[in-house]
Parts: structure tokens; C-alpha cells; sequence
């Protein structure tokens, strides 16, 4: 729906610099059209504010959403505190009826453990 919105040549265009965007992300010798990279992250640091920003508002889906970033922040950087800020975004995303997050939920004691595990050895 997202390209058909658009006009024609316009959706080529965006769709043509998706796809040298993910070829260039994934090879070892970059095209160099563009900082693919670079763009990436940005684009992902917006979706992350919009994340916020609806997480603030008690939205479930952008909660249970920030839950998973912030899940692997916690991992990437080895940080207890975002582990923590993850497990407040899940069960806040359960407690309104999210049905992914209460799956996610039941799951969480053993996930926590081995993400615990895992930051304390990293951080010995």
C-alpha cells in the first residue's frame, strides 16, 4: 500500500534506494552512492523517539516495541538499567491487554536470567 500511494516514478525511486541501501548495509564492499549507514541510523534513531513518544502516551504496541529495542540495547551495551526500562515497557504493554507482551511475559523470568547473566559476565 505504501508504494501505491505514490506516483509511479516516485515508488521506483524509493524503491530502488531501499534496495541499494540494504544491498550496500549487507556487502563487505560498499556501493558508495550514498552513507547508507549512516541514514540507517538515523532513520532508526527517529523510529526509536516515535517509540517514546507513543510509549509515553501508554500506547501497548509502541511499548511492547520499545520493549524489544530496549531488550537489546541492554544486551549490546551489557546495561542493567536498560534491562530494567525493558522489563517496565513489557509488563506496562501486558497490563493493557497486549497480546504479544503477555506472551512475551510468561517467557520473561528465564529471558531476564540469561540477559543477567550474561551483563554480569560481561561486566567481570
Amino acid at each position: 500500500e505504501f508504494f501505491k500511494s505514490m506516483p509511479a516514478e516516485e515508488a521506483e525511486m524509493k524503491l530502488g534506494g531501499l534496495v541499494f541501501s540494504l544491498i550496500d548495509l549487507g556487502s563487505l564492499k560498499k556501493i558508495g552512492i550514498r552513507e547508507y549507514e549512516a541514514q540507517a541510523e538515523e532513520a532508526h534513531a527517529e523510529y526509536v523517539q516515535g517509540l517514546e513518544r507513543d510509549a509515553k502516551t501508554n500506547n501497548p504496541d509502541a511499548q511492547y516495541s520499545l520493549f524489544i529495542h530496549m531488550h537489546s540495547v541492554a544486551m549490546k551495551l551489557l546495561s542493567p538499567e536498560a534491562l530494567a526500562r525493558a522489563e517496565d515497557l513489557l509488563r506496562a504493554a501486558a497490563e493493557q491487554g497486549h497480546e504479544n507482551a503477555q506472551s512475551s511475559l510468561e517467557s520473561w523470568p528465564l529471558l531476564k536470567a540469561a540477559a543477567e547473566r550474561r551483563i554480569a559476565r560481561g561486566a567481570a
